[in-house]
């Protein structure tokens, strides 16, 4: 979708559109009220009582992940805002808006010339960038919080009324009300859920189970891990099947244009080969939205972890949480060509500098709010932008409102799992003594099973602890349970693509010119085919079709 002067001039085939006497809306991804059935009965309602004066308090009604453009008929004005988790992204310049950078890019006729080198290094690091930058300085993406107000010709920024996950003054959410009014707004859907061994998807199932949602359960991966077996059970309980997706290498190349596509310029494409085949499969079967446990960490101690056990602290390690939370090995300077080496060498500072704002009063306190502000809206609101491109996807642990509620849980209430323990032997005890692929710990709250997890808690919390140090000293990983295919970086380093992309990148003079592709690592090698991809359709596509690109490789 693209939003400028002549109005919106083009509209993505997952765009849907409703209007009545006061209004024109245009939305995509999922969208629902809480208690009124999702999609368009929500927009219908939202429609009834919305005024232009008070969106940005009637905004916060629409819950979901999604992004909205409104023109209101008595008015020259369009308005445009996305989910108030930030769990969509969506881009706008100060003349234009869009649901897809590439579009807007090319719109703006943006090139290599122009690209910020910070966030090419950015990128090429992590495979994304945080918060709200995009490679070019005049394209911002959209905040949560922010309501943009276009004219036709200026976009101006307008606040929700969104308040902060640390504003313990602000009323906390009632956790069973919020999936008993979910649940009510899934009636009209059918419901896929994802469903791996670990307790943030249970939870999820187990909370939609109980208050009467009927869905599938599927998880994507390799048949033989825990993430894969131990769901078989627990689906079992809930009598239902397990559909498994098994990830294929096979056309890899010949995907690279979709992946681009959906990966929006903005993630490493390769990132979404699995789920994307995932989704597919889902919607053969004729679901139309999916559910995800992704934001479960705010109700638990896990991204605390680097500070294990000392979680009282007053001051926070930043260059710990970085080291070991976001960036545990970073691209070789070897990799770049001199141009590049001085931005490598103080990457790292300016990024640790880049959390400062971030900080709290505690260690934890600061960990949580940089996991939410700064990690989630950024990694998981492309991995599930991207889900939106095939079947519209939903994180319901992620909405602000669970989110400030995870946040002003006690330590007590979050370490040894204790929330999900409560919650999930509450609702399904069964379900609750299942193991668990996180140390084959249960979920459950009885004594004998509690005793039990004591022990393997404290290893699991271990390796946990060693894979980090692993990562960050080794420059590998310990974890075996991988649900990606085996060869895929095998099949990547073969593609004509990767071949074409790295050689691209020695020719603009980002990548030193004997750099060989043995020599780059598998975390890093995505991420910069990736940024090769961009260039590449910036300076070929222009301002034409996305539809149209596809691989360099292949042309």
């Amino acid at each position: 979708m693209l939003l400028t002067c002549e109005g919106i001039t083009t509209v993505d085939a997952g765009f849907q559109r409703w209007e009545n006497d006061k209004a024109v809306f245009y939305w995509k991804g999922f969208v629902y009220i809480q208690g009124v059935l999702a999609g368009l009965p929500s927009v219908r309602h939202f429609a009834k009582f919305f005024t232009e004066a008070t969106l940005d308090q009637d905004a916060l009604q629409l819950k979901g992940s999604y992004m909205i453009v409104m023109k209101v008929k008595a008015s020259p004005l369009y308005y445009c805002f996305v989910d108030s988790s930030g769990c969509h992204d969506a881009f706008y310049s100060e003349d234009a808006i869009s649901s897809s950078f590439l579009t807007l890019a090319a719109h703006k006729n943006m090139n290599i010339t122009t690209m910020n080198r910070q966030a090419m290094m950015e990128f090429l690091n992590f495979g994304h960038l945080f918060e709200n930058k995009t490679f070019f300085e005049s394209i911002r993406k959209i905040d949560s919080s922010e309501l943009l107000v276009f004219d036709r010709r200026t976009v101006k920024v307008r606040r929700k009324k969104l308040a902060t996950i640390y504003d313990e003054e602000q009323p906390v959410a009632d956790f069973h009300d919020f999936f008993q009014k979910l649940s009510q707004s899934l009636r009209n859907q059918r419901v896929s859920v994802d469903l791996s061994g670990g307790i943030d998807s249970r939870l999820i199932s187990v909370l939609l189970h109980y208050y009467g949602v009927n869905f599938e359960t599927t998880i994507s991966g390799r048949e033989g891990i825990q993430d894969v077996d131990i769901p078989k059970e627990v689906a079992g309980l809930f009598g239902v099947s397990l559909h498994v997706t098994t990830p294929v290498v096979l056309h890899l190349e010949e995907e690279i244009g979709e992946l681009f596509r959906i990966s929006d310029g903005m993630h490493d494409l390769f990132r979404h080969y699995r789920t994307m085949q995932h989704n597919r499969n889902r919607v053969q079967r004729g679901m139309n939205v999916a559910i995800t446990g992704i934001g479960g960490e705010m109700f638990k101690d896990f991204f605390w972890l680097q500070d294990f056990p000392f979680y009282t602290n007053k001051k926070a390690n930043l260059s710990r949480l970085f080291h070991t939370r976001f960036l545990p090995v970073s691209c070789a300077q070897y990799y770049f060509d001199e141009s590049f080496v001085p931005l490598q060498k103080s990457f790292t500072g300016k990024m640790i500098d880049e959390l400062a704002p971030y900080v709290l009063e505690t260690n934890t306190k600061t960990y949580d709010n940089i996991y939410y502000h700064y990690r989630m809206k950024s990694i998981a609101g492309k991995y599930l932008t991207a889900a939106n491109y095939v079947l519209p996807t939903y994180a319901p642990l992620l909405d602000e409102e669970l989110v400030r509620f995870g946040f002003q849980l006690t330590r007590k209430e979050r370490i040894f799992n204790r929330f999900h323990r409560k919650t999930i032997t509450q609702l399904n005890p069964e379900v609750s003594k299942v193991r668990t692929s996180e140390g084959g710990i249960s979920v459950s709250t009885q004594r004998l099973e509690v005793a039990k997890d004591i022990r393997k808690y404290v290893v699991s919390y271990t390796k946990r602890l060693m894979g980090m140090l692993g990562r960050k000293v080794l420059k590998k990983s310990y974890s075996s349970e991988s649900p990606e295919h085996p060869e895929l970086f095998t099949v990547i380093r073969q593609l004509r693509h990767t071949h074409h992309s790295i050689n691209l990148l020695k020719e603009v003079h980002i990548l030193h010119h004997d750099l060989r592709i043995d020599q780059i690592h598998n975390q890093h090698l995505g991420n910069l085919i990736s940024l090769a991809t961009l260039i590449s359709y910036l300076e070929t596509t222009k301002a034409g079709p996305l539809g149209q690109y596809t691989s360099t490789a292949r042309r």
